[in-house]
């Protein structure tokens, strides 16, 4: 997955090489009438306090692109779309949306092939919301580039947290949290997660040996949910620094955690570690490439001498449309193991940092 623009409240970038900075001929052309038929247009925002605008660009020609999105009351998300005079509209709506919470819009286009779809989704839970759309028009390279680097052509939210467009499908749902150079135990020794595939056995923390279903790798915006972040050793249990997404959980056991929760395990998010001395905001350029693994069970993996979530799923299998948009689209639903809902109890942010404080001190 190639990304070539990068918009978040520090200004935007446009490099049609691409953003990861690898020497490569230009993906796009960049003629003033230069379309790109296929593709992922992605944001991430706080859901603001007050309902209102997050994104307005017009790009000051009939024939261009105007986009904008905005919350409603209620916690509905829309999204308008106008290019040659053509109106497109859609509502997209998950429940609860209170300001803790943050978003995820996805919208991926594939015009020689008639069809796109449109997704909001929870940066750190598992709701989303999916729509079909038909039809869709490829995107004029000079609107993208002037959206992204043309600072009068647009108004953001300080609610943005970014915007991202990529030359390829962005599969929404699931995704990979940890770093190609994460240390999984196995039956031979510690591995490099990115070195593990489909049939290879992986230890559990309980020392049970489970089979590898599939492998997952993904480039993304090194941005908002995205972030790398650096969990320091020796906490935890590392045996050495674990670089991750803010979206990955840890699996939590201890005398602490029975007497603060009453459970033998909960999962902490990695997000809300942000702050302690646990962890530190990885530095890194515009993109950050992660992997993780599918097991049976979702059964935790031993990661640097660390408990830490293996690729959770739920239901995907049930639903059609959600698998046929996600990282597992290559995989026959049959073949996918069926979750469910999330078996631990999953830490909010201040029952993470009352056990965070707990195991500093």
């Amino acid at each position: 997955m190639t990304w070539f623009g990068l918009l978040d409240q520090m200004g935007g970038h446009f490099r049609p090489q691409g953003l990861d900075g690898r020497a490569r001929p230009a993906l796009l052309d960049a003629g003033a009438e230069a379309l790109v038929p296929r593709g992922s247009l992605m944001l991430e925002a706080q859901v603001p306090a007050v309902p209102g605008p997050i994104l307005a660009f017009s790009s000051g020609d009939r024939w261009g692109l105007s986009l904008s999105v905005e919350t409603l009351p209620g916690g509905a998300i829309k999204l308008v779309a106008i290019r040659a005079g053509e109106v497109r509209e859609h509502l997209l709506q998950l429940s609860d949306m209170r300001r803790a919470n943050a978003v995820r819009l996805t919208y991926v286009w594939d015009a020689p092939a008639r069809r796109a779809h449109l997704a909001v989704e929870r940066t750190h839970r598992r709701d989303m919301q999916l729509i079909q759309i038909a039809d869709p028009a490829p995107l004029r390279v000079a609107d993208l580039q002037r959206m992204f680097c043309d600072a009068g052509s647009r108004a953001i939210s300080p609610d943005l947290m970014f915007i991202a467009v990529s030359t390829t499908p962005m599969p929404v749902g699931p995704k990979p949290t940890l770093s190609p150079e994460t240390l999984i135990a196995t039956p031979s020794g510690y591995r490099r997660i990115a070195d593990l595939r489909r049939g290879d056995t992986v230890y559990t923390p309980d020392g049970e040996v489970v089979p590898v279903l599939h492998t997952t790798s993904m480039t993304v915006p090194a941005r908002g949910s995205f972030a790398p972040m650096r969990l320091r050793s020796p906490f935890f249990g590392l045996k050495r620094d674990l670089v991750v997404s803010s979206r990955q959980r840890l699996q939590i056991r201890g005398n602490d955690v029975e007497y603060l929760f009453g459970k033998d395990a909960v999962l902490l998010p990695c997000l809300h570690l942000k702050g302690t001395r646990m962890a530190r905001i990885e530095p890194v350029g515009a993109v950050a490439r992660y992997h993780q693994i599918l097991l049976p069970r979702n059964e935790p993996l031993l990661a640097a001498g660390s408990a830490v979530e293996s690729l959770s799923i739920g239901r995907l299998a049930r639903k059609a449309d959600w698998h046929a948009a996600s990282c597992l689209a290559h995989v026959m639903r049959s073949d996918l193991p069926d979750h469910g809902a999330v078996a631990l109890p999953v830490l909010d942010s201040y029952d993470a940092r009352v056990l965070a404080e707990r195991r500093v001190a």
